[in-house]
Order: C-alpha cells, then sequence, then structure tokens
C-alpha cells in the first residue's frame, strides 16, 4: 500500500472554512502534467454533502451556498414542496434549487394545462405559477390574445417573455414562425388616453424604449389596440394589423377564445364559495391571493350569485340578533346575550349600544331592575317563606333576598 505520509490531514479531521466545517472522508493523490496533486473527499457537517477539494483550496460548501443543488437539502422538492403540483415533469423539482435566478423550469398550470416556462427563482418568490390563460389577474386583452395564439401555426411560444436585452421590460408574448422572431403587445387603453396607472407620456416613451429594443435584436413587434376589452372590437384589430398579413384568422375558433376568457369568472368562483363556505379554499382552488378572492365574491353577492357576507354585514346581522334577544328577554345581561350570539360580552355590549343609537332598543341596562322586580314579586308571594328555603328554590344569594326582604318590609310598614 503506498504511503500517504505527505498528506496535511488523515481521514476523520475536522476542517474548518470560513462558512463551513468539513471531515475528511476520503484522500488521493493526482498525477497530472504539473506535477502530484494531494485531494480530499470533504462532507460537509451541516448539508453532508461531499465535494473534492484540492489540499491547498479547500473552500467553503457549493451546496449551502446555493451553487450546485444537492437533492434532499436545497432543491425545489425539499425546500419548496407545494410548488412541485406546477412542474411539468415533478422529478424536475429535485433537480433545481430555490435560488437558481437564470435557470428556466418547464411549468404546466394545474388548473387549465397550459404549459410555459420560467425562472426558479421567479416561482419561488411568487409562491405560484401565474398562468396567463386561466388566471384572474390577466387582462381580456392578453386572455384573447394567449388564446389566439394558441390556434395558430407558431413555434416557442412564450408568455411575459423578458431577455436579458430587454432589462427590465416585458412583452407579453414571444414566438416564431418561419424563422421570424415576433414579439406581441397587446396595448389597452392606458397607453393611448390618460389613466390612473403611470401618466401617459411615461408609458408612451416605455413603448417606444421596447419598440427600439425589438428591433436593434432583429424581433419584429406587433402591437394590437385594445382600448375597448371586447372581443369584436380586439378580432377587427387583429385582423387589421400585421398578424391578420401573416396569418388566415377566419380560421380561429372564436368562440372557442371567447370561452378560454371566461374561465374563473365570478360565477364559478361563486358557485365554488357556496360549495366550500371557505374564502381560503376558494382562493387556492382557483390560485388567487384571498383579498382577490373576496374582490369577486363581493361583486357575486350584488348579483345574487352567494351568500358571501363582508365583515360588516355580519356585524349588522349579530346586531339585530342581540335586540331581538334583549327584547325578547330582557332580564338577560349582557354576557349572556353574548354567550347566545357567540362573541365576547364587549362585541355584544357594542352592539346593543349602536342599536340603542339607531332607536332600536330603549334600555340595554334594564336587567338590574327585571331582575330585583322577579325578586320582589317572589318575596309578596311568599311572606312567610324563609329566606334559606326561598335561596336553594329559586337559586338567588342570601344576601340579595335578606336586602330587598327588608326593603319590601320597610315599605310595607309605610
Amino acid at each position: 500500500m503506498k504511503k500517504l505520509a505527505d498528506f496535511k490531514y488523515n481521514v476523520g479531521d475536522i476542517v474548518n472554512c470560513t462558512k463551513t466545517t468539513y471531515e475528511i472522508v476520503g484522500r488521493r493523490i493526482e498525477k497530472t502534467s504539473q506535477g502530484r496533486i494531494k485531494k480530499y473527499l470533504c462532507q460537509c457537517q451541516k448539508c453532508h454533502g461531499r465535494v473534492e477539494h484540492e489540499e491547498k483550496d479547500i473552500r467553503n460548501c457549493i451546496y449551502c451556498a446555493n451553487k450546485k443543488v444537492l437533492t434532499g437539502f436545497n432543491d425545489i422538492n425539499t425546500t419548496h414542496p407545494e410548488l412541485v403540483k406546477y412542474f411539468e415533469n415533478p422529478e424536475d423539482a429535485k433537480t433545481v434549487y430555490a435560488k437558481a435566478s437564470r435557470v428556466y423550469v418547464n411549468l404546466r398550470c394545474p388548473a387549465c394545462g397550459f404549459k410555459r416556462k420560467m425562472h426558479a427563482s421567479a416561482l419561488t418568490s411568487s409562491g405560484k405559477m401565474h398562468c396567463p390563460r386561466c388566471s384572474s389577474s390577466n387582462s381580456y386583452p392578453n386572455k384573447l390574445g394567449l388564446a389566439v395564439l394558441l390556434q395558430l401555426p407558431i413555434e416557442n411560444l412564450e408568455t411575459e417573455f423578458s431577455p436579458p436585452w430587454a432589462g427590465n421590460y416585458r412583452y407579453d408574448f414571444s414566438f416564431y414562425h418561419q424563422n421570424i422572431h415576433y414579439l406581441m403587445e397587446m396595448d389597452g387603453g392606458f397607453h393611448y388616453d390618460k389613466s390612473k396607472f403611470k401618466p401617459l407620456e411615461e408609458i408612451q416613451e416605455i413603448d417606444r424604449t421596447k419598440n427600439r429594443l425589438a428591433s436593434e435584436n432583429n424581433c419584429v413587434l406587433i402591437r394590437i389596440e385594445c382600448k375597448k376589452s371586447n372581443i369584436e372590437y380586439i378580432r377587427k384589430n387583429m385582423e387589421s394589423s400585421l398578424i391578420g398579413e401573416i396569418f388566415d384568422l377566419t380560421t380561429v375558433d372564436w368562440i372557442k377564445c371567447e370561452r378560454e376568457c371566461s374561465k374563473n369568472s365570478i360565477k364559478q368562483i361563486a358557485d365554488y364559495y357556496n360549495k366550500t363556505n371557505s374564502i381560503e379554499q376558494t382562493a387556492d382552488h382557483f390560485y388567487m391571493c384571498e383579498q382577490t378572492a373576496i374582490t369577486y365574491l363581493k361583486r357575486a353577492a350584488t348579483l345574487g350569485w352567494c351568500n358571501y357576507q363582508t365583515l360588516y354585514q355580519v356585524q349588522n346581522k349579530n346586531m339585530l340578533k342581540a335586540v331581538e334577544i334583549k327584547k325578547a328577554n330582557p332580564e338577560l345581561s349582557r354576557s349572556e346575550v353574548a354567550k347566545l350570539i357567540g362573541v365576547t360580552c364587549t362585541t355584544a355590549t357594542s352592539y346593543l349600544e349602536k342599536a340603542k343609537q339607531m332607536g332600536l332598543i330603549d334600555n340595554i341596562d334594564d336587567s338590574f331592575n327585571v331582575r330585583k322586580s322577579k325578586i320582589m314579586q317572589i318575596l309578596k308571594d311568599n311572606p312567610d317563606t324563609p329566606i334559606l328555603q326561598l335561596q336553594n328554590k329559586y337559586g338567588y344569594a342570601h344576601g340579595t333576598l335578606r336586602k330587598y326582604k327588608r326593603e319590601l318590609d320597610e315599605s310595607t310598614s309605610d
């Protein structure tokens, strides 16, 4: 066996770098044209990944630094298991790490099946795949544009196209046809008229910059005027644009396009909420945040499509319920009313005080007087019954009964 006395470290030794602690699990000598190079197989004590280093250049762990993927440690399947459902091939999630900003992954929308590419870092930072076909946050013109392009003989279709040469800008669509790279923008009304988004001059300057960048990079940019979110209006503008010259748009099934644009409609969201009665489940099912789901449900409620109630409506309903209980049983205390409607005593008090201000109830503090009158009546009906016996029978405190007994006797003697 070759003598290895010239090695600096032995198997089992612990080596500390600036950010990593290794255990030496193997060593060898590699003969090269420059001579003999001593190498060590190092195992990171944090992630247990193994990397070979030269003796003179033992560096920090490449896995802990997210420079290389280690299945079971920094891959998306391990760090973000909830995102695996978006991968076209779930096994790919084991080969990509979350911070791989320039690595594209192939995704598939679990709702509608639409496929797209997305940077791994963008997927993990957003926490979901934004689907340009069925996402409710996508504009109608963009949904319609995608639905049309999916029926045309094009290649390499991409949405929200943002190549390195575009910087921070994005193009709605990118595709190839007969070896020509086309870009397509669906320009809404804010590209032509003043709006609340940005100053018109700024938006038009951005458009001019995107036009120039596309031309400089050998791309043909097609702009579709979409001032109105109407299928006939946009169809007419598409037919009169360059895309109408390149393709025969009479072959497009426009009815199918309209159906695609109507996915995740308010009615569908309302129907699902009616089944689950859960905002969280509804938001998850349609791949939107809860606030967006609430916005749609409010609109659906005004149309009579669902029974969603805002916080104000729930509070108003509880207030009326508290008034009804108090009027039927005026002797009940506020805490007893609170228990009956399932709220805190403080909340029940606020309901009753608001009802009094609105003139719905005359007195919210008459439980004491009602209780007193009941005890006085008991004492009048049982003048000779011992206090202890009345206490056991009716449940009132002995001291309270004696107090009202004296008060009754004094009023009688007067």
